[in-house]
């Protein structure tokens, strides 16, 4: 097949320099050459030309963190709770949720934020009894770390005053003792297996209906961080099927007793699009719903957040992993769940596949100390730049000064060298934009107009890379993707606007025109 050359264009590079050209090379999947189009038409006669009329081209965006299937399970199977104001507002949802379907099967929602009503107390039993009390139903809060069921469903799993906490989890109760219906952390296990499995059918649906959506956005590789063997056989049979356009990086959580597959990282396997090699912990809770493992308390409470594992536990499960090939990323918010992780990660250094580059997801509240940790560690950092704009009146509201001041420390972890990989953690927000995140990062200011610690604000180029090529280097294909580079995958976007001339009231105006993956036009 002849190669193709894409010309009347500004092809923005980003490699720090602000170099950018006009015209570009893509040939088997990958770029070619890059340069001005006199000079690669000299090069590459007999290619085929695409006039881009004079758009702006930069790598695909790279969601180095998005819950994908769970995205597309808000499209239709689960209710979306996310933007609700009241408690009135989500019961009348739940409501008219309820009257629309006619199995009286589970009800499941998911997304409010109780931080952001007036009254701020979480609903409970009690309430979800009033609608429901025929039928179960579970309504998950938006950081998925917390989810409030109705009686029925308690009956359902055998909870009652006599049961008791869970290794790091926490069952909510009312002064009497009997549960509230708030199940903390490792406490809703308790509660899924009784919760119908959704079918191999139902989330390749899910996916398939989510891919669109990172597609109409500019992403072309996703890591979904959350995957066990259902979403797996799911995502193994959209590969086979070739319905697959988006390079997905799938996170097991950790079985570490077999070995990773990681097909396509190799520039000879360009077109396979499903890689495995990461197993994934969670060493906490999240900062939203005051369930990340911090050193001092939350505003105005002696909470401490829930460390979700036994140190001995995590490392003996990471080693075992490690040893078996597999990389280590492990969801860490909190100050005192970093700490943890990090431990951990420097036993590993001594052990066998040392080399193997390890992850910490979010990383909230890391210290300086820690920071200089993860640089000699090599550990890299994905964290989620619309956390700041959509939890950060949660922030302001249990969250000390000190704490405040060190809230996702982009300028600081790049200055000491430590590899940014930005992300959505969708459906945890609901803007999973990239360039929304993108400008997040740089003016960091919440819905309410709050600008959060300005200190860490970092350049737009910056933010760029974390979202391109930062994602790649934290899937550990820094040397195939992520880059306008030759011998690259051909993975890019079309924009209409130039990003770098266009101001904040314009941002929303910037639309994503085309996306080519492996030099294919996909959208």
């Amino acid at each position: 097949m002849n190669p193709c050359l894409f010309h009347n264009a500004k092809i923005f590079l980003l490699d720090g320099k602000n170099n950018h050209c006009d015209a570009m090379v893509v040939e088997n999947d990958c770029f070619k050459a890059f340069g001005t189009f006199q000079d690669l038409l000299l090069s590459f006669p007999e290619a085929i030309k695409v006039d881009l009329d004079g758009r702006f081209v930069f790598p695909g965006f790279n969601d180095a963190h998005i819950h994908l299937w769970k995205v597309g399970s808000l499209l239709g199977h689960t209710l979306d709770l996310r933007g609700v104001h009241s408690k009135p507002e989500l019961m009348a949802l739940l409501h008219d949720f309820g009257v629309n379907t006619t199995s009286k099967g589970w009800l499941l929602a998911r997304g409010f934020n109780e931080a952001l009503w007036e009254n701020r107390s979480l609903p409970t039993c009690k309430d979800l009894d009033l609608l429901f009390p025929d039928r179960p139903c579970q309504v998950m809060r938006t950081c998925a770390h917390i989810v409030v069921v109705n009686s029925f469903a308690l009956r359902l799993a055998g909870i009652d005053e006599n049961t008791p906490d869970p290794l790091g989890g926490h069952i909510g109760r009312f002064e009497n003792g009997k549960p509230n219906g708030i199940l903390y952390e490792a406490a809703i296990k308790q509660i899924t297996p009784f919760i119908p499995e959704i079918t191999t059918v139902e989330y390749k649906k899910m996916i398939l209906d989510a891919q669109e959506k990172c597609l109409e956005m500019g992403i072309t590789s996703i890591t979904d961080p959350e995957i066990y063997t259902p979403q797996r056989l799911a995502y193994e049979a959209l590969e086979r099927e070739g319905l697959l356009k988006l390079r997905v990086n799938l996170f097991l959580v950790h079985l570490p007793d077999f070995k990773p597959l990681n097909p396509y990282l190799s520039i000879d396997q360009c077109i396979g699009k499903l890689q495995m090699d990461t197993l994934k912990f969670f060493a906490d809770g999240g900062l939203s719903g005051q369930t990340a493992a911090v050193f001092r308390p939350y505003n105005a409470s002696d909470n401490y957040g829930v460390l979700r594992m036994s140190t001995d536990y995590f490392y003996n499960m990471a080693s075992k992993g490690q040893i078996n090939g597999w990389k280590i990323a492990t969801h860490a918010i909190g100050d005192a769940a970093i700490d943890q992780v990090l431990t951990v990660y420097e036993k590993l250094k001594t052990e066998v596949n040392h080399s193997l580059v390890h992850r910490i997801e979010h990383l909230g509240l890391p210290h300086a100390g820690h920071i200089l940790r993860m640089n000699r560690l090599g550990i890299i950092c994905a964290s989620q730049p619309a956390f700041v704009r959509e939890l950060g009146p949660n922030f302001r509201l249990y969250l000390d000064t000190e704490y405040q001041q060190i809230v996702y420390p982009y300028r600081t972890l790049l200055k000491e060298g430590v590899t940014l990989a930005f992300s959505s953690d969708a459906p945890v927000v609901r803007d999973f934009k990239p360039l929304s995140g993108i400008r997040d990062a740089v003016q960091r200011m919440d819905e309410q107009g709050f600008e959060h610690n300005p200190q860490e604000q970092i350049a737009m180029e910056q933010a760029f890379i974390a979202y391109t090529y930062g994602g790649a280097l934290a899937d550990g294909a820094g040397d195939i993707k992520g880059k306008m580079a030759p011998n690259f995958l051909a993975d890019f976007i079309v924009l209409n606007k130039n990003p770098f001339q266009s101001s904040w009231e314009d941002w929303d105006q910037i639309r994503i025109e085309k996306v080519y993956i492996g030099g294919e036009l996909i959208f």
